[in-house]
């Protein structure tokens, strides 16, 4: 049993996040925590995952300008979080996922897609691997840095950042069907 956060999760009951106040009462439930949702409820999210880096076995990465009432995305680093620091807190050995995700775009959202890929790989945050699904060239970012000495730490994008290509056709690709998935 998971929780997956938004902004509201951040607000505060009796000095406390309703985010905290959920993981104490459900000691045996892990977090996706959605980095974005946690910076716009104005949480800082390396914080977050290092106070709860045990119960993270996967991270939501978004990036964005974190504008009040406005909830548009940007391409992964190019936005107002710092998406190394924020993956540098998660403790390598309970990290199994990173989950890229793009809700709202202004520019294209392939293109965020792409950039978001680009970003991950050309910085060491993310090893490329392209792979062919059912005739689909399909980019699957994987992490490198300290994860790669916890084992098989891996970053399947989620189906709203998923994309591939047949034919100069763009498609998403669901999670699900990554056949990099053990």
């Amino acid at each position: 049993f998971g929780l997956h956060n938004h902004w509201w999760e951040f607000d505060e009951i009796d000095g406390k996040y309703i985010y905290d106040i959920l993981l104490a009462e459900a000691p045996d439930m892990f977090s996706e925590l959605d980095v974005y949702w946690t910076a716009f409820g104005h949480a800082d999210p390396v914080e977050v995952v290092s106070k709860n880096k045990s119960r993270l076995p996967l991270l939501h990465i978004k990036d964005g300008m974190l504008e009040e009432g406005k909830h548009v995305h940007t391409a992964v680093g190019s936005g107002k979080l710092d998406i190394p620091a924020i993956i540098a807190a998660a403790d390598p050995n309970v990290l199994e996922y990173v989950v890229v995700e793009l809700d709202a775009c202004e520019t294209d959202m392939m293109q965020a897609v792409k950039d978001s890929y680009r970003y991950l790989t050309s910085n060491g945050l993310a090893e490329g691997n392209r792979v062919d699904l059912l005739g689909i060239d399909f980019a699957v970012p994987q992490f490198l840095g300290k994860f790669t000495d916890a084992g098989h730490v891996r970053a399947p994008c989620s189906s709203a950042a998923s994309y591939g290509e047949r034919d100069g056709e763009r498609l998403r690709i669901p999670t699900h069907t990554n056949p990099r998935r053990n």
